[in-house]
Parts: C-alpha cells; sequence; structure tokens
C-alpha cells in the first residue's frame, strides 16, 4: 500500500499464545501511510505504538484499532 514495498518479508503472524508479530522491513513509501492493513482478529484493541529504526534514526510505528 501507498508505495511501500517489501526488503525484508514484511508482514504480520500470531503465534500460539494468540500474540500478533510483525516482521519485516519497508521502503520506498510514503511517510506516515500505511504499509498494509491488518485482518479483524489481528488488531489491538487501542491505537499501539512501537520504537524502531528508520533511515538510520529513531522513528515509530504505529498499528492502528482500525487495522
Amino acid at each position: 500500500m501507498n508505495g511501500w514495498n517489501s526488503v525484508a518479508s514484511l508482514g504480520y503472524w500470531r503465534d500460539d499464545n494468540g500474540v500478533v508479530h510483525l516482521q519485516g522491513a519497508a521502503s520506498g513509501g510514503t511517510i506516515a501511510t500505511a504499509a498494509f492493513t491488518l485482518p479483524v482478529g489481528y488488531r489491538p484493541v487501542s491505537n499501539q505504538n512501537f520504537a524502531t529504526i528508520a533511515n538510520n534514526a529513531f522513528a515509530f510505528c504505529v498499528v492502528q484499532a482500525s487495522g
């Protein structure tokens, strides 16, 4: 979505305990836009923010309750 390209197995999965994991890396997209939308059942109850690295600097990833 929004011009993002997977460069390292970008995706998500749910473990045996029901915890959803995000993985991989993306590039080329528009900053502050979604790389993908999580399906119902994989979405958090409320928005979640996670620290990450982008362009060798501190950044954050927002996982929204809307997917």
